[in-house]
């Protein structure tokens, strides 16, 4: 640490000018041990420093407004001394890109994180060391991973529930016969002989087959409001919640959609029964824009801050 780093130097420019002054044994002793004293302490923590366990600790998922805490834990041997252990702890909001620094003496006994609007945290512990006994020099301390942290929204029934009977999706099967309908690709090692579609493939100079295109139905297309402004992020995932538990009682999945900044579409696509990660994939994404009523389908529905859904914190 820098005012041990300094108050040794003075200690050593006192000790000189003693020497200097004071041309006797005792002099040139105290000299020595001074110069050689930050080496023996380096030598006794360096044990200490190998055998010392740092973990950090925080919940995976919290509800928006209740308490977060993330919590480092420093194991040492007790028969070997260390100095004290430093590092800055980094917390990043991933939907506005905020960073906040936190300094490790200021956050020792537990940092809390600010679960006032719905995000997701990623948190990394760097610039983590443990000095020496005198505080002179830093030792190796193994790296700890990275954490993340989502805070989650409260279920809210939006006005308009999620429709699916007019989205249905294709996917490609082996091909069954029949009458269904069915989309052609190259002959691959293991296609029967009956998929083969002989008229195009002599059309085509080459061996094509049939998939047969089964629909999936209950999909539910979905747009969201993802503005900068944290409040209606929250009013529009509550919705998004309600939502999630809808289409999965109901066997459905969602295709989500929304504007980012630059106005593009983006979507996440959740099959059903697999669509509870949805809103951990959507507070990993940046801040956009809000959704116009006129990039909607007959069968789409929008929620916003402006549905009137959802409780703000």
């Amino acid at each position: 640490m820098l005012k041990n780093r300094i108050a040794y130097i003075l200690v050593l420019i006192i000790l000189a000018l003693f020497r200097i002054a004071y041309t006797g044994y005792v002099a040139g002793m105290l000299l020595v041990i001074a110069l050689i004293l930050p080496i023996f302490s380096w030598l006794i923590s360096l044990p200490g420093a190998i055998y010392t366990r740092t973990t950090l600790s925080a919940p995976d998922q919290v509800s928006r407004g209740s308490e977060a805490t993330v919590k480092l834990t420093i194991r040492q041997s007790r028969l070997f001394s260390t100095g004290a252990v430093r590092g800055k702890l980094y917390s990043t909001d991933t939907v506005t890109g905020k960073t906040k620094k936190t300094r490790l003496k200021v956050a020792y006994g537990g940092f809390a994180l600010n679960t006032e609007h719905c995000c997701q945290y990623q948190l990394q512990l760097k610039r983590l060391r443990i000095y020496d006994f005198m505080g002179l020099f830093p030792l190796p301390v193994k790296k700890l991973p990275p954490l993340q942290v989502s805070v989650v929204p409260f279920p809210s029934e939006p006005p308009e529930h999620p429709d699916w009977s007019d989205n249905s999706m294709l996917i490609a099967r082996p091909f069954s016969g029949g009458g269904n309908p069915y989309d052609l690709r190259e002959y691959r090692v293991g296609d029967t002989m009956r998929s083969i579609h002989w008229k195009k493939s002599a059309a085509m100079d080459k061996t094509v087959v049939r998939d047969t295109l089964e629909p999936v139905e209950r999909i539910a297309s979905i747009w969201i409001d993802w503005p900068e402004d944290p409040s209606g992020r929250d009013l529009a995932l509550d919705q998004l919640a309600w939502c999630i538990i809808y289409l999965n009682q109901n066997n459905a999945g969602i295709l989500l959609q929304w504007l980012d900044a630059d106005g593009r579409r983006q979507s996440i696509y959740g099959p059903p029964g697999e669509i509870d990660t949805v809103i951990d994939q959507m507070l990993a994404q940046k801040a956009g824009r809000h959704c116009p009523a006129s990039v909607l389908r007959p069968y789409e529905i929008l929620l916003s801050a402006g549905n009137g859904g959802g409780t703000a914190s």
